[in-house]
């Protein structure tokens, strides 16, 4: 009987299958295999769409056996490896990916004596697997140990005749075409472009067309990476289609219209054009959404309308990712926040993000700093003035002095408003995914704790082998993650200070300053920080040794790398191709605007205020003028330094004041 059920599942005829499995089921209700293939069998008769029925049943199984899915150390028994191989199939389809290699990895030890078309299919799940997690060079070992044993184990095989050897040469290229696609798309994760050149060439020397849209679209990648932009939507441009998309998305899970416009969209983003890069980011949305559709029932429940294979398509939330990028950098930060909180639902492990979502809040709370840089011309600086002679006093205008209110944001109750708050929640949660010391990559999935040691990422360090999952995103690694970190504490210090929690703003501070590398900006807010918390404790000199750092090069954000971390090669090259000027006129991506300082001399002009404020509040008069003095006179002059100006002259020489006010001011407005 069980013979006869295997057959009919052969056949496809699930129906008849099923039948028989069910009566196997009633004479043998205990066997755990008996079970096991009656669970399959019925689960293919729902068009594999009943996953998470089918998820509870293999957790069935597995008890029926004694399988501790927690603790697979005592596994002995090679007939359970195929019970376990379908619990990876299903955890991979729910996202949880280091649940599923932590399974395939104890299966793995027993793959010799597996059959070898189970063994094949346990090795590309497992590759599968290494490449959601963005864990190229494992996957790179695992296609070596493939083509080097199970492909040459198939080699020695004795074929009894012709036809098997002909089917077994046609399986054999197409698993060849399987792996160059693997290694390619590990090289293309790697940044190692000759490497993928090489294997997107050998992929596109044969196949049909269809086959060899994955191989286009590598290619396109390969010079996006480049930073040839044109290039690569030429190339986007240039690929043929199939004509039923919708069966190449049911068979492949590949939405080709959403790759196409995202990756339209992502291109048009690294040229400078956000809003153009977010229109096709958004089609893409609709274009996925469009192509669901025709795939779900009209039950409500996600779980029992999909099939498996396509439950694991995390394609919309990244393509909202992407769109929270682009509205970021088009400055349109509240839809930017709206996205990134429901991003963030599904990828809450991602420091990254969490400092993004504090980004739209800072720049919610604090749209740009250019109107503490205007100049203070046609603004009514003083109010009116009051007595006269010794006793004449000059009223301040307020409004003038760009001061904004931050009450609303310091006391929102809601905790998914774009507060300050809400800010300092985000980096902290961002700091802490980072992890101060060794720390293994938290996922979220109940068997973190047990990723092999090659995950464990030393941010202490400046080794590139260290690997810090940022998904949807390639990983980062190294010195990436040290930059990190760096952007994280100094927007901690800022959101601290901006709260009033000056203690906590000067150890932020400080602990940037301690970062074994640093880019020139983040030094130089670094010390402002420090000094203005410092200042506002009241420790006057230690503010004022803050405050006399000097910027020696550029206020840049490029990060100190050494020559032997090849690894951010291309970023440093991307790096130099933002201060390229593009032909259309549009803006590079990564050049904010409407924030100063961003040049030597403003950040000069903002160590100097800061310095004369200080020296002010120790009644240092002389030397409060000189620093103010230092100052640009025929520069941007911010409101604040004025006023600064106005009091300190008010304290040595009444007379000056007018004249010091004029030197700033129209005449018309004083």
């Amino acid at each position: 009987m069980a013979a006869q059920a295997l057959q009919e599942f052969e056949l496809q005829r699930y129906d008849h299958s099923f039948s028989l499995m069910k009566k196997l089921l009633s004479k043998r209700p205990q066997d755990s295999k008996v079970y096991h293939n009656y669970c399959v069998v019925e689960f293919y008769l729902s068009n594999c769409k009943k996953s998470d029925q089918f998820n509870k049943k293999i957790a069935e199984v597995c008890k029926l056996a004694r399988i501790d899915i927690q603790d697979l150390e005592s596994l002995d028994d090679i007939d359970n490896c195929v019970v376990l191989y379908n619990q990876s199939v299903a955890l991979y389809h729910f996202h949880q990916f280091h649940s599923a290699i932590y399974v395939l990895d104890k299966v793995f030890q027993f793959i010799e004596p597996l059959e070898e078309n189970l063994a094949r299919n346990i090795c590309f799940l497992l590759l599968e697997c290494y490449l959601s997690v963005y864990q190229p060079k494992k996957a790179l070992c695992l296609v070596g140990y493939i083509e080097t044993v199970l492909f040459a184990d198939s080699k020695n095989c004795y074929r009894s005749s012709q036809i098997d050897e002909n089917n077994e040469n046609g399986q054999s290229e197409a698993f060849k075409r399987k792996l160059q696609l693997y290694k390619a798309k590990c090289y293309a994760m790697m940044k190692t472009s000759k490497a993928c050149k090489r294997e997107i060439k050998n992929l596109m020397s044969s196949g049909s067309t269809v086959q060899n849209i994955p191989a286009f679209y590598l290619k396109s990648q390969l010079e996006y990476q480049r930073g040839n932009y044109r290039k690569a939507l030429k190339l986007l441009n240039s690929v043929t289609l199939p004509d039923d998309i919708s069966k190449y998305f049911r068979e492949t899970g590949d939405c080709l219209p959403a790759i196409f416009y995202n990756n339209v969209g992502c291109i048009h983003f690294y040229m400078g054009k956000p809003n153009l890069g977010h229109f096709y980011t958004k089609k893409a949305l609709t274009e996925f959404e469009i192509e669901i559709l025709k795939m779900c029932d009209s039950s409500d429940n996600k779980l029992s309308s999909l099939p498996l294979h396509l439950l694991s398509i995390s394609i919309p939330h990244q393509l909202m990712y992407n769109i929270g990028i682009q509205y970021l950098q088009a400055k349109k930060f509240h839809k930017a926040f709206t996205f990134f909180v429901e991003v963030v639902k599904s990828y809450h492990s991602n420091p990254r993000l969490w400092l993004r979502i504090a980004e739209c809040c800072i720049h919610i709370n604090k749209p740009d700093c250019m109107d503490e840089y205007v100049e203070c011309k046609k603004k009514s600086f003083i109010k009116s003035k009051v007595n006269s002679g010794p006793h004449s006093k000059l009223i301040m205008n307020s409004s003038a002095l760009g001061k904004q209110s931050s009450e609303d944001s310091k006391n929102s109750s809601n905790l998914e408003s774009p507060s300050l708050q809400y800010a300092m929640l985000c980096l902290k949660n961002a700091l802490f995914l980072v992890g101060e010391h060794n720390s293994s990559n938290n996922t979220g999935d109940s068997v973190s704790n047990l990723q092999s040691s090659s995950e464990d990422i030393d941010t202490t360090t400046s080794d590139v082998n260290n690997i810090l999952s940022v998904l949807p995103a390639n990983f980062l690694q190294g010195p990436e993650i040290l930059s990190l970190r760096n952007s994280i504490l100094a927007a901690c210090s800022y959101v601290a200070l901006s709260l009033g929690e000056v203690i906590l703003a000067h150890e932020y501070a400080k602990t940037l300053l301690s970062q074994p590398r640093i880019s020139a900006a983040h030094k130089f807010l670094a010390h402002q920080y420090a000094g203005e918390s410092l200042l506002i404790m009241d420790r006057i000199t230690e503010a004022v040794e803050h405050f006399n750092y000097q910027c020696a090069n550029e206020i840049e954000l490029a990060f100190p790398v050494s020559s032997s971390e090849i690894s951010l090669k291309h970023q440093m090259r991307f790096d130099t191709k933002l201060n390229e000027k593009i032909d259309d006129g549009s803006r590079p991506v990564g050049n904010i605007p409407n924030w100063l300082p961003n040049t030597i001399s403003s950040a000069k002009f903002v160590s100097q205020y800061n310095l004369a404020v200080a020296y002010a509040v120790r009644e240092e008069w002389n030397k409060a003028m000189e620093c103010l003095t230092q100052m640009n006179p025929n520069g941007k002059v911010p409101p604040q330094a004025l006023s600064l100006l106005i009091y300190v002259e008010s304290h040595s020489s009444a007379e000056d004041i007018k004249a010091t006010v004029q030197q700033y001011l129209s005449a018309d407005i004083v």
